[in-house]
């Protein structure tokens, strides 16, 4: 079974503990130019068998970052130690939603709750 959460940050207390980048590792042999992605306004948990992704996007549905995690909890840990959300700020997903970003830019589910 598949978990997705969505949190907003809040750019008032978000940390910005952590840089995210684009382009390959400077030592890479195909070294391509890095850049800094944009500051993330909201995050995504995606989790199944496989592991789960915490996924950051700009408040345009951008991307700006991910990273690959063992478990939920610790990519909950990561989203604690980069930008202060906590285990209570997460939302789910209903399952029913195919577009994850559409849904956090309209802002309200199909019951009226905030996505994020």
């Amino acid at each position: 079974m598949r978990l997705r959460m969505t949190a907003a940050i809040n750019p008032n207390s978000a940390r910005h503990a952590v840089r995210h980048l684009e382009g390959s590792a400077p030592q890479s042999e195909r070294a391509a130019p890095q850049s800094v992605l944009p500051p993330a306004e909201f995050l995504v948990i995606e989790a199944d068998q496989h592991g789960t992704y915490l996924f950051r996007y700009t408040r345009k549905g951008d991307f700006a970052g991910d990273t690959w995690h063992a478990t939920t909890d610790d990519a909950i840990a990561q989203a604690e130690y980069e930008f202060g959300i906590i285990r209570t700020d997460w939302r789910q997903v209903p399952p029913e939603v195919e577009d994850v970003i559409r849904y956090v830019l309209s802002g309200a589910s199909r019951d009226g709750t905030q996505a994020c």
